[in-house]
């Protein structure tokens, strides 16, 4: 999944500590595609918008000498136009697997996306990771993903992304389910959940996949924040699909102090079959 990484730069030294934070994923087989884009307006009659490089030749020239720096394979591209349009199909072009978006923010404030970088996570069919920039110095490797599920959520949904990002990078997986608090939501539909729950750590375990799941109820977003902290996350990582009733990643990104990954989740739900192996215990 991670075999080509698509990394926007926008030609400042905050930008490049993403390269310096993707270093420490020990990622040692995956490309590096580095990305400037040169706007332009979107019509004759409008103000050209503020560029960091005059000429393509001057942003491909920068691109070369940070490729320079980094120690693994890597191709630098160039476009002019929308920055966020460019972004998606030259990710799509270069058959890019991750696109990496560095945004500009102070820790502990929140940090809303730029137009560019919010046409990118609605657009791009690909996973994109959004970090803070500059990224703090980090030498560890990515060891926990936190992955919340709302109340709409069974406890069933596919989770091939997940499992394919978790088994790259070697990271636990923690599903944290959080519930609504209604006063209804007790019995069966508790039961069911945290049984589907327990199947899907189960499905991972039997892949070599470290996972654990918690069950809590409150605010969804209040409940991440808390959670990204005190069971020290690297990555949070949650559907991008937007449909009432579903997780809304819009003030989680604006608000989460970790990285956040966004994905488009698989279609087809995978099917729980009964299992006569020997009970395994699970920490819910």
């Amino acid at each position: 999944m991670f075999d080509r990484i698509f990394v926007p730069l926008e030609g400042s030294s905050d930008s490049e500590s993403v390269l310096t934070w993707l270093r420490s994923w020990d990622l040692n087989d995956a490309k590096f595609t580095l990305f400037h884009c040169i706007p332009t307006p979107p019509s004759k009659d409008d103000v050209p918008p503020p560029a960091r490089f005059e000429t393509p030749d001057q942003a491909r020239e920068y691109l070369d000498g940070v490729a320079r720096t980094i120690s693994r394979p890597s191709e630098v591209l160039v476009r002019t136009g929308s920055p966020g349009e460019r972004i998606v199909t030259a990710a799509l072009q270069a058959d890019a697997g991750l696109v990496v978006l560095g945004v500009a923010g102070d820790y502990g404030s929140p940090r809303p996306l730029g137009k560019a970088a919010a046409m990118v996570v609605k657009t791009c069919p690909q996973p994109v990771v959004v970090v803070k920039t500059p990224v703090r110095a980090s030498r560890r490797r990515i060891r926990r993903i936190l992955a919340p599920l709302d109340a709409s959520c069974r406890g069933d949904e596919n989770m091939d992304v997940l499992r394919d990002v978790a088994r790259d990078l070697r990271a636990e997986i923690i599903l944290l389910h959080v519930g609504s608090g209604d006063p209804e939501e007790t019995g069966s539909t508790y039961s069911d959940v945290q049984l589907n729950l327990i199947r899907q750590v189960w499905g991972f375990l039997k892949e070599g996949i470290a996972a654990r799941t918690i069950m809590t109820k409150g605010s969804v977003v209040e409940e991440i924040l808390t959670h990204e902290q005190s069971l020290d996350v690297d990555l949070v990582a949650i559907p991008k699909e937007i449909r009432p009733g579903l997780l809304n990643w819009t003030p989680i990104v604006d608000r989460c102090e970790r990285a956040v990954l966004l994905y488009e989740p698989r279609e087809a739900a995978p099917a729980f079959a009964p299992t006569t192996s020997r009970a395994t215990a699970v920490r819910i």
